[in-house]
């Protein structure tokens, strides 16, 4: 395997084969059919917890000195050995890493990590998404950005109906009602419609993703 020297570079290419152990773990709960549901008003699953579980214990052991923080509550947690990621993505590890980060020191790292990007309508049987990165001097990867054609307006919304008189009032040519708050905003490829909280929304696609777009 290739071994790129930047340490940004290498942590990408750990967090995609971890994204990837993420997205099996979560396919088999559901497979499943025991969720594990939690919470009323703020939905927990099984997903949620194992996904999470994965993501920070496989990245800890490799990056030691990264501070990672996750959205669930979990408190102290051994993971099963059947939830460690050791892999990386070959293909990130072979990009070139733009210069401004070459420098950066693993201890200046932080990582976010919402385990599962729509668990209502994960609990609901939805589709299920698709790993993508970015970096900025790099772009997008995982993802077909399309432009959006001149005079279209464009909305992505959430399944309910609760914007509804909102999102007429816009008269859209079309509006994608999908779940999950990153997922809204990578549905518009890159350009944010929702009307519900919009800057929660913002908030929760990767920095990285949306600024290399």
């Amino acid at each position: 395997m290739y071994r790129n020297p930047a340490v940004v570079m290498r942590l990408v290419a750990s967090a995609y084969a971890v994204a990837e152990r993420a997205g099996s773990i979560v396919r088999k709960v559901l497979q499943s059919g025991d969720l594990g549901i939690t919470g009323a008003n703020d939905l927990q699953t099984l997903a949620d917890r194992l996904a999470q579980q994965s993501i920070c214990a496989s990245l800890s052991k490799h990056f030691p000195k990264i501070t990672i923080i996750g959205e669930e509550e979990l408190g102290a947690v051994e993971p099963r050995e059947d939830l460690m990621e050791e892999g990386q993505a070959e293909a990130i590890l072979q990009k070139s890493c733009p210069l401004e980060y070459q420098d950066l020191k693993e201890e200046e790292l932080v990582v976010w990590v919402d385990p599962l990007d729509g668990t209502k309508e994960y609990t609901e049987g939805a589709d299920l998404g698709r790993t993508m990165w970015g970096l900025l001097g790099l772009g997008t990867f995982g993802i077909e950005v399309k432009e959006v054609p001149d005079n279209r307006r464009i909305i992505t919304t959430t399944p309910t109906r609760f914007v509804t008189d909102c999102v007429d009032a816009m008269e859209p040519h079309e509006v994608i009602r999908v779940g999950g708050a990153g997922n809204k905003h990578m549905n518009s490829a890159g350009v944010l419609a929702t009307l519900h909280n919009h800057q929660y929304y913002v908030s929760r696609v990767p920095p990285s993703v949306l600024s290399a777009l």
